[in-house]
C-alpha cells in the first residue's frame, strides 16, 4: 500500500493492531479509526512505524494507549479525540515545559469530544488553557502554537456566574479561532 494517503477503519468488535501486520503505509497522511468496543495496541511497534508522515488523526472510541499511539506522530497536525477515557493525561501530554516539547509537537488544530454521558471525563478548562498558552510561551524550534481548538464540556455547571468564567476563560486563549459547547450550548 505504498502510495495509501488516507486510511478510515471502523471496528465493530473489539479490535488490535495486529490487523496492520504486514501492511506498509509509507505516505500515510491521514487515519480515521473508530473503535465502538475498544482498541488494543498488542505488539503496536510495526503500527507506530507506519505513522511517521501522519498528519490528521481522528480516533473515536476507547483506547487506553492513545497517549503511546500519539508519541510516534511527530508530523501530526490535525487531531480530533472523541473518546469514552479521561482527557486530562492527554492535555497534560500536550503541554510544553522548559525543558522538553510536547507530544505531538507540530499540532495546530485539536478537537476534543469526552462521552457526553460521562461527566468526570470532561477535560478541564484550566489545564486546557495551561497546554494552549504553553505552547506558545515555551515554544522550541519544533513546537507549533494552536491556531484552532473545538471543544466539548459536558461537566453541570451549578450557577449562572461559573458559566460565565469559563466562557471568559475559553474566549480569552490566545488562539485564531475557539469553539466550544458547554452540554448543549454552543460558543464561538
Amino acid at each position: 500500500m505504498a502510495r495509501l494517503t488516507s486510511l478510515s477503519v471502523k471496528f465493530v468488535l473489539k479490535s488490535s493492531t495486529r490487523l496492520f501486520d504486514g501492511f506498509t503505509f509509507p505516505a500515510l497522511a491521514s487515519l480515521d479509526i473508530e473503535a465502538e468496543e475498544g482498541f488494543c495496541w498488542i505488539h503496536p511497534e510495526h503500527f507506530y512505524d507506519q505513522l511517521k508522515s501522519l498528519r490528521t488523526f481522528t480516533f473515536r472510541g476507547r483506547s487506553g494507549d492513545l497517549l503511546e499511539l500519539l508519541r510516534h506522530t511527530p508530523s501530526l497536525v490535525t487531531l480530533q479525540a472523541i473518546t469514552y477515557i479521561d482527557l486530562n493525561p492527554l492535555l497534560f501530554e500536550l503541554t510544553a515545559t522548559p525543558e522538553s516539547n510536547p507530544v505531538v509537537p507540530k499540532l495546530k488544530h485539536l478537537t476534543i469530544r469526552p462521552d457526553e454521558w460521562i461527566v468526570d471525563e470532561s477535560p478541564s478548562v484550566g489545564l486546557l488553557a495551561t497546554m494552549v498558552t504553553s505552547r506558545i510561551k515555551y515554544r522550541h524550534a519544533a513546537t507549533c502554537p494552536l491556531e484552532s481548538l473545538t471543544i466539548f464540556i459536558w461537566a453541570v455547571l451549578p450557577h449562572g456566574n461559573d458559566r460565565l468564567n469559563l466562557e471568559r476563560q475559553l474566549y480569552a486563549l490566545p488562539m485564531s479561532k475557539v469553539e466550544w459547547e458547554i452540554g448543549n450550548t454552543m460558543g464561538s
